[in-house]
């Protein structure tokens, strides 16, 4: 197991006193970070969606300082040996934290390394897939919406897809592990907005600011699933950048506009 930087503290394997499976199983609050010569991108804005998510989600509050956790990242990547280039790491909020503190403290993860540096266009593109599953604070990037669309993508695979947007009660179609859905109709991009169940994130915000910046007509409206039928693309987010999707069912799509906001989502600065 890799050092964890937990509450201002790096922690190595032999020191952690907690059980691997707590830091899975207990209640949090997370956002991926990319990182790019062990900095994070966009990290006030990672912030300002951990403490709206803690706030609203737990009723707590959390401080997080960006100057303190970009050291802390620096620190996490070092230890671990970490190249410069892209890596993923992810920042955890346990609204009681992991040694019984009594109050929301975080810690971080060093999760994976990256193909490509900074936010690039990945070169897969999966099948997607609706999967019905409804499930507490939808919206917000908390333990059980990972919890759900880890289970959406392994029941999804089974009929050959690759990928799965969760589907709520109301038939709209939400987001893909905690990343929206965005859809093409002519030169329109459609994606559901955050009051219809859609989950606000760094990437969601960059492509949102790459549409006005390329004066691309954009709409939030709830998204349905008749829509993938409809529409001539489609794609998501991750913390590697933008996946452009292959279709739906027998639905094929194109792969134009992914193309065209991906290659502008390194020019954003979600700070002006």
């Amino acid at each position: 197991m890799d050092p964890l930087y937990y509450n201002g503290e790096l922690i190595r394997t032999e020191e952690w006193d907690v059980g691997p499976n707590r830091l899975y199983s207990e209640n949090y609050v997370y956002q991926h970070l990319h990182t790019f010569a062990h900095k994070p991108l966009h990290i006030a804005t990672h912030i300002e969606i951990l403490k709206e998510a803690t706030r609203t989600v737990f009723g707590e509050e959390i401080r997080l300082d960006i100057r303190e956790l970009n050291a802390a990242v620096e620190t996490l990547l070092k230890a671990g040996r970490y190249p410069l280039e892209s890596n993923q790491v992810t920042v955890y909020v346990y609204p009681q934290g992991l040694r019984d503190e009594g109050e929301a403290v975080w810690m971080l993860e060093a999760t994976a390394q990256l193909f490509y540096p900074r936010y690039q266009l990945r070169n897969t593109r999966p099948l997607l897939e609706t999967f019905p599953f409804p499930h507490a604070w939808s919206g917000f990037p908390t333990a059980a919406s990972r919890a759900a669309s880890a289970c959406a993508h392994n029941a999804v695979r089974r009929s050959g897809a690759e990928i799965a947007v969760l589907e709520q009660p109301d038939g709209t179609l939400t987001h893909i592990d905690d990343e929206p859905l965005f859809l093409v109709f002519g030169k329109e991009v459609v994606t559901t907005p955050l009051a219809s169940g859609a989950t606000d994130s760094v990437l969601r915000r960059l492509i949102l600011a790459t549409c006005e910046l390329e004066e691309i007509s954009c709409m939030e409206i709830p998204i349905k699933k008749e829509m993938l039928l409809q529409c001539d693309e489609a794609f998501t987010a991750s913390t590697q950048g933008i996946i452009s999707l292959m279709g739906y069912k027998t639905h094929r799509y194109f792969n134009l506009m992914a193309r065209k906001v991906a290659a502008r989502l390194n020019d954003i600065d979600l700070r002006i």
